[in-house]
């Protein structure tokens, strides 16, 4: 097994390491900000990085720190040595799936008509009296002042599908009655949603108080987390016929009285779009241009290891490849037939 393993954020290093369990580390040898271990015969079986989002940045990258483990099984890369495999799996170290944005905190005073519809429910119910952007609490402010069923929607203008997520904070200031935090799920299917509340019963929870929701849209499924202002966490999980669908999200307040609920604090996360075909092979021309400069690199501090760390390089090389010489690092390495069997054979040049 080749793996990468433990990119350490406070170090700023990585590792990758070859070495097998009954293996042991002989000489660490550092060359600016790389360190090879070897064993007792001269086997390179780890690479070590410092400094190393410094490294990658100052080659044009920005490292995903979320990629902590990266491993591989195949037996046909069992001896090569850890620079090369580096170089194959910083790839993925350069890759990320997701971006999030704070995508409204109402700071600015009045409704983003670019971010935002405000819409009645789709069973019809007249607006609320007050639906507003309250300046000084910089928050969307919901209040109903009188007997009767009203409700207000903010729906963000974003087409959400698998991969999405959306998370925001309301705060119950007050209630009497029937009330509602509700959400709508329209587009390819329809799903209605009671955050919570009171309708003739206690509905997820009833608790005055700043709530937090995230909402994540999964293949096949919408999973809802809710955490109460008393910490309670409810979580819920319903299922989307569609694997792919594209959904708007509809996030109101219901009274069937009095009552008031403020929201603030939306964050919306999406998968980055898929790249153009020429936009990929133009990443990947930056790649394959940097993996190159990286290998060089690490070679030429290869000229700096010990005569045996060279020649194990060299014949586990030929003995991969099948083939009978080699000259490098100031070595001549050829496969010698002895006695029947074949020897790997090594001189200063």
């Amino acid at each position: 097994m080749i793996r990468i393993s433990n990119y350490d954020e406070n170090t700023d290093s990585l590792i990758v390491s070859s070495k097998e369990d009954n293996e042991k580390v002989r000489k660490s040898s550092m060359f600016d900000d790389f360190i090879v271990s070897t064993t007792k015969s001269g086997k390179v079986v780890s690479l070590e990085i410092r400094e190393f989002s410094n490294f990658i940045e100052e080659l044009g990258f920005k490292i995903n720190k979320s990629y902590k483990c990266l491993k591989i099984k195949n037996n046909q890369m069992k001896n090569k040595i850890p620079l090369v495999l580096l170089s194959v799996f910083l790839i993925g170290f350069i890759s990320a799936s997701q971006v999030c944005q704070v995508y409204d905190d109402f700071s600015f005073g009045s409704l983003d008509i670019s971010r935002w519809d405000i819409r009645q429910d789709v069973e019809g119910q007249p607006l609320m009296e007050e639906y507003w952007i309250d300046p000084n609490l910089e928050n969307f402010h919901t209040q109903q002042n009188a007997i009767g069923d009203r409700r207000v929607y903010l729906v963000p203008k974003h087409n959400f599908t698998t991969g999405d997520s959306l998370e925001y904070d309301f705060d119950v200031i007050s209630k009497e009655g029937n009330y509602m935090q509700m959400n709508l799920l329209t587009g390819d299917q329809y799903i209605r949603v009671g955050i919570m509340g009171f309708i003739n019963g206690v509905q997820g929870y009833d608790e005055s108080g700043v709530s937090h929701i995230k909402i994540e849209f999964q293949e096949n499924n919408l999973h809802l987390e809710r955490t109460s202002p008393s910490n309670v966490i409810l979580i819920d999980n319903l299922p989307l016929t569609n694997a792919n669908g594209t959904y708007e999200l509809y996030i109101g307040s219901v009274f069937t009285n009095s009552g008031h609920i403020d929201y603030d604090n939306f964050k919306l996360c999406e998968e980055q779009e898929e790249l153009s075909c020429e936009v990929q092979l133009n990443e990947l021309k930056e790649r394959v241009s940097f993996l190159e400069s990286l290998v060089e690199r690490l070679q030429n501090y290869l000229w700096f290891l010990k005569n045996p760390a060279k020649k194990q390089i060299l014949c586990d090389s030929l003995e991969e490849t099948g083939g009978q010489e080699m000259i490098n690092y100031g070595m001549h390495c050829w496969i010698k037939d002895l006695k029947k069997k074949e020897v790997c054979k090594c001189e200063k040049v």
